[in-house]
């Protein structure tokens, strides 16, 4: 409980793509030196608004937001340690085991009174978290996949993690529209790989600097990629893979139409090999996190150079 704090944001006005001028939810500290807490961005969706922190369920502090992811479902926050005194804080520690389905974890976060709620379940799938264009729009999660476990308890948010207490994942909220454009919320895990690749950075005094290929990509069956002209060949080998899902990442819509990317790839694209290995997953998107440069394979084959 000494890793969980309490985050309230206020928008000092009412914002086109917001659905509300006041959030709340729960923030996990990663590192006390430097001071740096992630939380949702279903908590704290935009920058710009005021930032409450709630360490010990007693001490309020202000926040400082340092960073938005633009794909993920997290942000970064920073704080002054110096208005906490005595108050026990306390880092939460990573684990480098990742989740995958049929694994046992213990899902621990807040509850709604703040009360610590705490349940050891198991994974039951790990796949693509879907979210809808909202109206009017928003940001939303995209690339990537979520956690899903057995019977989750109701909290404001949380951790995944193993019985030694190492985070394996964050456990966050998702919001998004259905068919009448009625919002609606979900949780799922975020695997606490992608927030290491921003928060370490932070903690080693530096900026984090990601790159991602600005296209939103889904995934479909190897089945419906034979219709489209899929040989055997690459069937065989995307069978053969060891860590392979047996499906296909195929491009389901541009997000700038002049960036290099954008002007290569096309809606239906079908995505066979990233970096030299096959893709049939987000995770596999990972590889061009750090690239300046992209080499990738398509249906239509094409080799795809300089995405930035």
């Amino acid at each position: 409980m000494p890793s969980f704090v309490a985050i309230d944001f206020h928008l000092p006005f009412l914002v086109d793509g917001m659905k509300g001028t006041q959030f709340y939810g729960t923030g996990l500290v990663v590192s006390t030196n430097p001071p740096l807490v992630v939380c949702d961005r279903d908590t704290i969706p935009i920058s710009i608004g005021d930032i409450f922190v709630t360490f010990a369920n007693s001490v309020i502090i202000p926040g400082k937001l340092v960073y938005l992811h633009p794909h993920f479902n997290f942000v970064v926050l920073t704080y002054d340690s110096d208005l906490l005194a005595d108050t026990p804080v306390k880092p939460a520690t990573f684990s480098d085991t990742p989740l995958t389905q049929g694994d046992e974890c213990y899902l621990i976060g807040v509850g709604t009174d703040q009360s610590p709620v705490i349940k050891k379940t198991t994974v039951s799938n790990v796949g693509n978290i879907g979210t809808r264009e909202c109206s009017p729009p928003r940001w939303r999660a995209m690339n990537v996949e979520g956690i899903k476990v057995d019977d989750p308890v109701g909290t404001q948010g949380g951790v995944l993690c193993d019985n030694e207490g190492k985070v394996q994942a964050l456990w966050v909220n998702y919001s998004s529209q259905d068919e009448k454009s009625n919002d609606v919320t979900f949780m799922s895990g975020l695997d606490i790989a992608n927030v290491r690749a921003v928060v370490e950075p932070f903690m080693r005094g530096e900026y984090p600097k990601l790159r991602m290929i600005d296209v939103e990509f889904w995934t479909m069956r190897i089945a419906a990629a034979r219709s489209l002209g899929l040989t055997d060949q690459w069937v065989q080998r995307i069978e053969s893979d060891p860590n392979s899902k047996h499906s296909l990442l195929y491009v389901l819509s541009l997000l700038d139409t002049t960036t290099p990317c954008s002007q290569m790839l096309k809606v239906g694209d079908i995505v066979l090999e990233l970096e030299g290995q096959v893709a049939t997953g987000m995770k596999d998107l990972d590889r061009a996190c750090n690239n300046e440069t992209v080499q990738m394979v398509s249906s239509p084959p094409l080799s795809l150079q300089g995405c930035t």
